[in-house]
């Protein structure tokens, strides 16, 4: 599913509006990232790029945006010559009118023109913001270095900083476009676990289960993932980005599937725990006090609620319940059995940017995540749902997908 032009042409309106005056903003897309001699890992385009354009090719391309107009235009698109050799072995080289219809910008320019079209715009401002990488190791490799480096070497004047807040308040609220988007990646996601579901009593390993994942949501057309499956049985579960998926599954073992299908750039994020064949009475109790847990936490969410208070209102319901089934002794204990917190942002990264001091806001979209890994007992339970904050509450948009245990139950 594309989103329409009018969507990203609105995203680049807005953040223009929210730029200080006088203020250069450059946002480049990805590069293909290097596997070994001549081959490349599968293409992912930057979040922020795609967000603004529109644009998944993988083709090197740098949008400019200026609060004050230069040469009549506000937004620029810089793309690479025609390479027809390129054309020949890989495609997907792009003609100016479909980059200008792709994405609604209408004044497109070369990439080596960079120095000499804008040398002038850049040569009377001091204000210059870039896409900066979020990862410590990743600045090397970012295309956004080699601006920088650009930059500072031709204008020695321009010290420039990063415009990634101003694009990330902007991503923490979802249009309705969006959300489509994500409800489709979600309805895939479901039909993948439900088939792992019912393939769990008739497999050994858990990449038979990762394989039934991925064949489900190929089967609807989808190709990418929002991240790495985690199928994980037995202890594994408590591996908490455990992705090896090679273990045997054995007969008593619950399976913790924590997967994402990725629609139109957005992913879904969904963990749901379920027995190969059926739950122990342990495994159970475990299983209804994380689900308690989580149920509880949902219907704390709303606007005005601060986002950390959902953090600790999970602990704290932890802690009350892993002393109930005596897995932890005392209050202080709980750390040893929960490790992470109950809620990120969703969207188009799994993990979305956002303020996590702010308070929640109608069109947020947020996970809910409690989980206890009780390394002693063999189980790992963590049940995943995607919330949709609205003006009066909010919306559990993974609704669909079971995750009672008498829904295993009479499943098997």
């Amino acid at each position: 599913m594309k989103m329409p032009v009018e969507f990203h042409q609105r995203k680049r309106r807005s953040l223009l509006q929210a730029l200080p005056p006088g203020t250069i903003a450059i946002i480049t897309s990805s590069f293909p990232a290097w596997k070994s001699h001549d081959q490349f890992f599968p293409f992912r385009q930057d979040s922020n790029f795609y967000y603004l354009t529109g644009l998944q090719a993988v083709t090197p391309a740098m949008l400019i945006l200026t609060t004050d107009a230069f040469l009549g235009s506000h937004e620029w698109l810089l793309f690479p010559r025609p390479d027809s050799h390129k054309a020949r072995w890989e495609g997907g080289v792009e003609t100016d009118e479909r980059i200008k219809a792709a994405t609604g910008v209408e004044t497109l320019a070369y990439w080596d023109e960079f120095e000499l079209r804008f040398g002038r715009l850049f040569s009377s401002s001091k204000t210059v913001l870039l896409n900066t990488p979020e990862l410590d190791f990743s600045p090397l490799i970012h295309p956004t270095h080699h601006i920088r480096e650009k930059l500072t070497r031709s204008f020695p004047h321009i010290q420039p900083g990063s415009v990634n807040s101003y694009v990330h308040r902007l991503r923490q609220f979802k249009d309705n476009e969006e959300l489509d988007q994500l409800r489709s990646a979600i309805s895939v996601t479901a039909s993948g676990i439900r088939h792992m579901v019912e393939l769990a009593p008739i497999v050994d390993y858990e990449y038979e289960l990762e394989a039934g994942f991925l064949h489900e949501i190929h089967r609807h057309g989808i190709r990418n993932l929002g991240y790495e499956p985690i199928i994980a049985a037995g202890n594994n579960a408590n591996i908490l980005h455990y992705t090896a998926n090679n273990s045997l599954i054995g007969e008593n073992d619950c399976i913790l599937a924590d997967v994402g299908a990725e629609v139109g750039g957005y992913s879904a994020d969904v963990t749901r725990v379920f027995p190969k064949n059926h739950f122990t009475d342990r495994q159970a109790a475990i299983y209804e006090a994380v689900l308690r847990v989580n149920e509880a936490v949902i219907r704390a969410v709303r606007p005005g609620i601060i986002y950390q208070s959902l953090n600790d209102l999970a602990k704290d319901l932890l802690t009350e319940e892993a002393l109930k089934l005596n897995i932890i002794g005392k209050p202080s204990e709980i750390t040893n059995v929960y490790m992470h917190r109950v809620t990120h942002f969703l969207g188009l990264d799994v993990h979305d940017m956002g303020n996590y001091q702010q308070t929640l806001e109608p069109g947020m979209v947020i996970t809910i995540e409690p989980g206890l890994y009780v390394d002693s007992e063999h189980t790992g339970v963590r049940i995943e749902d995607d919330v949709l904050v609205t003006a009066s509450g909010c919306e559990v948009l993974t609704s669909s997908i079971p995750k009672s245990s008498d829904h295993f139950r009479r499943h098997r």
